[in-house]
């Protein structure tokens, strides 16, 4: 370190409580340099200091907390030292050493949360594969509901109703205009029943494809979709 006035440095400690050692080496060094090597003054060091920190996270004034949190200034003060210090020491291979397991330590940090999201995502499919299955097998049901519906149970329904009506019981109007409506179209609607019978066993073949694949990679046993 360049000589200093050992005065001039507690007057910066002073005015920057939360200073480093490293911090104040390169402050000094950059405000000797501005100073054509001549000794500089407290100020000169405190504005070199906050120059210096503007390239690590501090973008507020460092006076008063009203500008920033204590958390907040500490971690700037932190980073800053850090960047001072691996500047100091960027030649030493012990330095070097570090940073390369600083590197992989992020990295592997990196990995694991990146498994970690991914494990969570596939548990959260995984849940909600009995609620789509579901709903895949209620519209099944409905489907078989109304199939039954529109079956041999519907002409002998509408044979009885018109058979009332002829014979002069109008109350059976409404019933065969209904039931008439129901038997013109029940072609098209068992057509309609199918295409949607198709879709709702494909989706559930998905499910089931996926149910396997999940529940491999969560050691996790399969689920029993077809309810």
């Amino acid at each position: 370190m360049k000589h200093y006035n050992e005065e001039i440095k507690k007057e910066v400690l002073r005015d920057r409580t939360n200073c480093g050692l490293a911090e104040f080496e390169v402050a000094l060094n950059r405000a000797m340099e501005a100073n054509d090597g001549n000794q500089p003054t407290a100020r000169q060091i405190i504005e070199a200091l906050d120059a210096w920190r503007t390239q690590h996270g501090a973008s507020v004034s460092p006076f008063g907390s009203s500008y920033a949190t204590e958390e907040t200034w500490k971690k700037v003060a932190a980073d800053s030292e850090k960047a001072a210090r691996e500047l100091l020491l960027e030649s030493s291979a012990e330095l070097q050493s570090l940073t390369a397991i600083e590197k992989q330590m992020f990295e592997l940090q990196r990995q694991a949360k990146a498994q970690s999201d991914k494990l969570t995502a596939w548990f959260s499919e995984y849940s909600a594969l009995p609620a789509k299955a579901a709903a895949a097998n209620e519209q099944l049901g409905r489907i078989a509901t109304e199939r039954t519906a529109l079956g041999d149970a519907l002409d002998a329904d509408f044979i009885y109703a018109y058979t009332a009506l002829i014979r002069g019981d109008v109350q059976y109007t409404a019933k065969v205009a209904q039931l008439s409506a129901t038997i013109v179209t029940r072609d098209i609607r068992l057509q309609i029943l199918d295409s949607l019978e198709v879709d709702a066993e494909d989706a559930l073949a998905k499910l089931e494809v996926r149910n396997k694949e999940l529940a491999k990679l969560l050691g996790r046993p399969k689920l029993d979709l077809r309810k």
